[in-house]
């Protein structure tokens, strides 16, 4: 961090992630993602949710096809204000001069990104947007709904099983780079941190959503004895509850998946009754239309104040709040 080539890697994506956005494929989060989905209905009795995880995205992008997918793009997406050549020439640097030490000696990674660059999410996107594209454009065929988070990627076919598989075969053979790991089913599937599953509807189906806790979730989070703001910890299970509530389409689940995470909680020493206060209250703020309310909103000008945290902070804080207290009263 602050490193020239840091702030080379966010200039770089800066630009890649506008284009990034604007991809047929983009997935920007699970809630946009549940947007796209939420409209689908399934016709077709014949059909199957798929997942498919692209493997060592980053560590398998060849430099040159990556360089070549950018310029295509800056080709085809022309803006006036965006420095093409040199953006191009700062990727190029970035991306062949990756040198770093390991167990005494010095190494030069020869392809792809290296770990922690800023603008490897966007570079990756858009590689694999331009390889979906020629893909479906060479086999003259797009699933009924493609969507893809990174290396994460959703899908429903209406075709037959056979087909299906041959679809994947083909799309890892495609390219050298890309090589899929799938998961196929006809009821439900896990997705991100959602589990999207199939509601009868008539002679159609539509699609239900409730939260999937992956196996590594411990639901550790803040432990009630920190030395935090007591706001802190309401705030905390407010925002995990919220979240919950948006990805459940039915309600029952919401109640399943927050009695999930108040059993974990109780072992760092919440109180139930605290839980399901605050519980009941979100609920009824949802039910009124929720919206939360804060002194911006309410016409208020504040001037933040941000500093890196030290033991002596609480103290000036204090005495800064003391100050304008006493020109408060002055006034």
């Amino acid at each position: 961090i602050d490193s020239k080539s840091y702030h080379i890697a966010e200039y770089i994506d800066h630009f890649l992630k506008l284009i990034t956005v604007i991809q047929p494929s983009y997935i920007k989060d699970s809630f946009h993602f549940l947007d796209k989905i939420k409209q689908v209905k399934i016709d077709n009795r014949n059909f199957f949710l798929v997942t498919c995880d692209v493997e060592s995205m980053y560590t398998n992008i060849n430099n040159t096809d990556g360089l070549k997918t950018v310029e295509f793009l800056f080709i085809r997406h022309p803006d006036a204000k965006r420095p093409d050549k040199h953006i191009l020439d700062l990727l190029n640097i970035s991306l062949n001069n990756n040198d770093f030490l390991f167990n005494g000696s010095f190494w030069l990674q020869k392809s792809s990104t290296a770990m922690g660059k800023t603008f490897a999410l966007s570079y990756a996107n858009l590689f694999m947007a331009k390889i979906e594209e020629d893909f479906f454009s060479k086999i003259g065929y797009h699933p009924p709904f493609y969507s893809r988070f990174l290396d994460d990627i959703f899908l429903i076919w209406t075709e037959s099983y056979k087909k299906l598989l041959s679809f994947i075969d083909l799309f890892n053979t495609f390219h050298r780079s890309i090589k899929l790991t799938h998961c196929i089913s006809q009821t439900e599937i896990d997705f991100l941190d959602i589990c999207i599953y199939t509601q009868p509807f008539g002679d159609s189906f539509n699609l239900g959503s409730r939260v999937h806790f992956k196996p590594t979730n411990t639901h550790r989070l803040l432990h009630k004895h920190s030395f935090h703001p007591k706001h802190t910890f309401a705030g905390i299970i407010k925002g995990q509850l919220t979240r919950y509530f948006r990805l459940c389409s039915d309600v029952t689940d919401f109640h399943k998946a927050a009695s999930i995470l108040f059993r974990e909680l109780r072992n760092t020493k919440y109180s139930i009754h605290i839980l399901y206060d605050i519980k009941a209250k979100l609920l009824k703020d949802l039910k009124n239309g929720y919206q939360p309310v804060t002194k911006f909103n309410q016409g208020l000008t504040l001037l933040p104040l941000v500093y890196t945290h030290h033991e002596s902070s609480y103290y000036v804080c204090r005495s800064l709040i003391d100050i304008l207290k006493n020109l408060n009263t002055e006034a």
